[in-house]
């Protein structure tokens, strides 16, 4: 049976975040669970030593987490060129750009580094304004920045001129029928240009009445234009019924239980594992509370 190009499309972007997430959660566990963690802070303490001693801390957690963050994307560079390489078969594409797919993994991996550092920093700010309860604070925090976030990226590729509208009339007719129909709102399908984009990639932004479908300059060049409806028809779904919206609510549901019981773990088995003191505030023990 032959799989279209939308299809092997979707399949292919799940099994790839799939192996990614499995990749990343395995270094993370390697970490945790050896002395890596250990040698990594350590390495990062000693050059956060020539910097100032009120900056030292700050320093030397953003070389940990970034560190890792870079290990990570090394990690999944295998995946990444395997999608562009399936992704690029059967299409006018023969060859795939393996400097490509390293430059644009390059800058996942910088952008990556920045959003966990500032994570992090939400999380050392939440521990020191709100104590006890700073997972709480915390996951309320990260939710509000992820819609932010999502609001503010399609508006930001556009002014920053890495979207174009589609140079192809008929099937920029048959998605705006398709949006009108499905009843996205002031949705607007456009041309990815980015260096980012490459490969077939396809992307959903913004919340609320507005928003953007963002196409890969490969999927507007290659594609057929049917084949094209089918994904950004999947995307629009996600607008419509808020998936978006729903799933940065699960993700703060999420974070504010994994949040709590890291707090528990540490205050409670903290000292077995040499995690005493990785908190910004003193949380009162179980058996101090009953003295």
């Amino acid at each position: 049976m032959n799989e279209s190009k939308a299809t092997r499309y979707q399949r292919l972007r799940r099994r790839a975040q799939l192996i990614s997430a499995a990749t990343g959660a395995a270094l993370l566990l390697l970490v945790a669970l050896t002395p890596g963690a250990q040698w990594l802070a350590g390495v990062a303490a000693t050059q956060a030593l020539a910097w100032p001693a009120r900056l030292q801390p700050a320093i030397a957690l953003s070389l940990f987490v970034g560190a890792l963050v870079l290990a990570a994307e090394a990690v999944a560079f295998p995946v990444s060129l395997y999608a562009a390489t399936r992704g690029g078969r059967r299409s006018s594409q023969t060859r795939v750009d393996v400097r490509g797919v390293m430059a644009s993994q390059a800058r996942d991996a910088l952008v990556g580094a920045v959003a966990v550092i500032g994570v992090v920093a939400v999380l050392r700010f939440a521990m020191w304004a709100a104590g006890g309860w700073w997972w709480a604070v915390a996951s309320a925090m990260l939710a509000v920045a992820s819609l932010v976030a999502m609001r503010l990226i399609g508006k930001g590729l556009t002014a920053a001129g890495q979207t174009l509208a589609l140079a192809r009339p008929a099937l920029s007719e048959a998605l705006a029928a398709l949006v009108a129909r499905i009843g996205g709102g002031s949705v607007d399908v456009r041309e990815w240009t980015s260096p980012d984009a490459g490969g077939a990639r396809a992307l959903v932004t913004g919340v609320g009445g507005g928003g953007h479908v963002l196409l890969s300059r490969d999927m507007v060049r290659d594609w057929a234009d049917d084949e094209v409806v089918v994904v950004v028809a999947h995307e629009l779904s996600h607008h419509v019924h808020h998936d978006l919206v729903r799933t940065v609510a699960l993700d703060a549901v999420l974070w504010c239980a994994a949040l709590w019981c890291a707090d528990r773990v540490v205050v409670l088995w903290g000292g077995l594992v040499g995690l005493q003191g990785c908190l910004l505030y003193t949380s009162p023990s179980p058996r101090d509370r009953t003295r």
